[in-house]
């Protein structure tokens, strides 16, 4: 007998707060870096070379965006959830080295589940309402940023640095079992899924030039954006004094901007046209990272700076997702993988080399490298509109 199906609003949420928990794993060690740096005993570019390497696992997203193919994207999702329990090992006082593993063995699950559930909306919303369907489950990148982050410093200031550890691995197995036990098989609602090999669907990618221009505007806006991202925490603590706990209060203006954005992607991006929308955003954020030098006088003149680049970042992130779903509709789900590993590169350079930028050079020639970023995910744009393929659904 088969089990009631629960509604897609319903997964949706569910969804949202299983990412949430993953998301959270990911995104706090950039903000209290300064403060693992300390716990663990090693200095600041030690932490930028294991968040370059979690990061690094996105590279691998491809060859997992093909498992989820192949063998379902619900059991990527559990598998991937799972794989956060280990950081339960860290409530023992353990060297730096096991949280470098632990960090990797965590980005691997987030690595798995990320293109299942993308593939997953992609499949089960149609292509004129793909903007709304990532800009929901996109809300649990700025969920992470304004609860789960204040909750870690709160955690790491109250407690002790090991406790965000026990509580995210806790979350993971818990909601892995929600997830296994609620989400629906995706040829459950009959959907007539095409399985091509994960060779055929590299030589797909290779032969459309399109795909080319998609994967470099990942790349660009990606080190652009890490590259502040892995500093700003360093900055607002050496300018204005800001303790953990403020500190992470102060993430709460990061998270409520990408919020919006991500609200503004699920709202306006169906109507504004996903490939317009894409080029707005993308022209917004070199401006944002142009103005931020500007804003640097004050703690509220710089938040409104960080939450503006963060708001016009995450925009052209869910934009881009909810556009690239479609670009090739015979390889979605590999594909949107292939687009997270450009990201993920883009990552992987960029945090290393705004960390030794900052160190050598200040929050200046970060900003220069963060316009470059942009600026060059202008031209990839440029030219995926030029080589736009014909049979894309969108």
């Amino acid at each position: 007998m088969r089990k009631k199906e629960v509604s897609l609003p319903q997964l949706l949420t569910l969804v949202v707060a299983a990412r949430t928990v993953l998301n959270t794993a990911r995104r706090f060690p950039y903000t209290f870096a300064p403060a693992l740096a300390r716990a663990f005993g090693v200095d600041l570019p030690a932490i930028a070379m294991m968040l370059g390497a979690v990061q690094g696992i996105s590279l691998l997203s491809p060859l997992f965006g093909s498992l989820g193919d192949r063998f379902g994207y619900r059991r990527m999702m559990v598998i991937g959830l799972s794989l956060l329990f280990p950081l339960t090992l860290l409530a023992f006082t353990l060297p730096f080295y096991m949280l470098f593993i632990l960090a990797v063995i965590a980005s691997v699950g987030k690595a798995l589940f990320d293109p299942s559930i993308q593939a997953y909306v992609g499949h089960r919303m149609p292509p004129e309402r793909h903007g709304l369907g990532m800009g929901i489950i996109e809300l649990a990148w700025s969920a992470a940023t304004f609860l789960g982050v204040p909750v870690i410093g709160y955690l790491m200031e109250w407690w002790d640095y090991r406790a965000p550890f026990v509580a995210l691995g806790t979350a993971g197995i818990l909601f892995a079992f929600l997830l296994n036990k609620s989400m629906p098989l995706i040829t459950d609602g009959g959907e007539n899924l095409e399985r091509p090999s994960f060779a055929s669907i590299v030589a797909l990618i290779a032969r459309t030039p399109a795909t080319k221009w998609a994967l470099g505007v990942g790349f660009f806006i990606s080190m652009a954006n890490d590259g502040l991202f892995v500093v700003y925490g360093g900055y607002l603590e050496d300018n204005f004094g800001l303790g953990l706990s403020a500190l992470g209060i102060a993430t709460i203006a990061i998270g409520v901007a990408e919020a919006l954005g991500e609200g503004s992607t699920a709202l306006f991006a169906d109507r504004m046209g996903l490939r317009r929308a894409l080029g707005f955003g993308c022209a917004l954020s070199a401006a944002a990272y142009f103005l931020l030098p500007f804003l640097s006088s004050s703690l509220y003149a710089s938040l409104f700076g960080l939450a503006f680049i963060f708001f016009a970042f995450e925009f052209s992130v869910v934009v881009s997702f909810s556009l690239f779903i479609g670009l090739l509709p015979r390889a979605r789900g590999t594909f949107i993988a292939s687009y997270i590993a450009a990201m993920g590169l883009g990552r992987v350079i960029g945090a290393p080399m705004a960390s030794v930028i900052w160190e050598r050079g200040g929050m200046l020639y970060v900003t220069a490298l963060c316009i470059s970023g942009a600026l060059l995910a202008l031209f990839c744009y440029w030219r995926l509109l030029v080589n736009w393929p014909g049979e894309a659904d969108i």
